[in-house]
């Protein structure tokens, strides 16, 4: 397990009451930023039916899945983020993307190269 102690001066209400001025920040999960560019020609429904598939028949059934969201933020940019047990977990996810029988229906939806990626280690604090 991860931990790292942190020097504060406000956590939030949550810790408001709090007089110590550090934190154990405990590790707690892989966040996997999805960055996707929707093609111009792809209803959003089309497009929202196709992550709901990728949700439910792919990253649902990956090893170390956590869970998952995914938002529109602009006519062609959508965000997924998915949450995994580890870092390994998540570039496995990505790596075993392309043997996914079903990959072609995301990829005709999507721009070329409109695919980014972002991990982010996330951490719960412990007063």
């Amino acid at each position: 397990m991860k931990a790292i102690l942190l020097q504060c001066e406000y956590l939030g209400d949550k810790y408001n009451n709090i007089k110590n001025k550090y934190a154990i920040l405990i590790y707690s999960m892989i966040a996997q930023e999805v960055i996707l560019y929707k093609k111009s020609d792809i209803p959003d429904d089309a497009f929202n039916q196709t992550l709901r598939e990728l949700s439910d028949d792919y990253l649902s059934k990956h090893l170390g899945f956590i869970n998952r969201f995914y938002a529109k933020k602009n006519d062609s940019e959508w965000l997924l983020f998915v949450f995994f047990n580890t870092l390994e977990n998540a570039h496995d996810c990505i790596e075993d993307y392309k043997n996914w029988d079903k990959a072609h229906n995301l990829l005709d939806k999507i721009k070329d190269n409109g695919l980014k990626f972002n991990h982010y280690e996330m951490f719960e604090p412990i007063i």
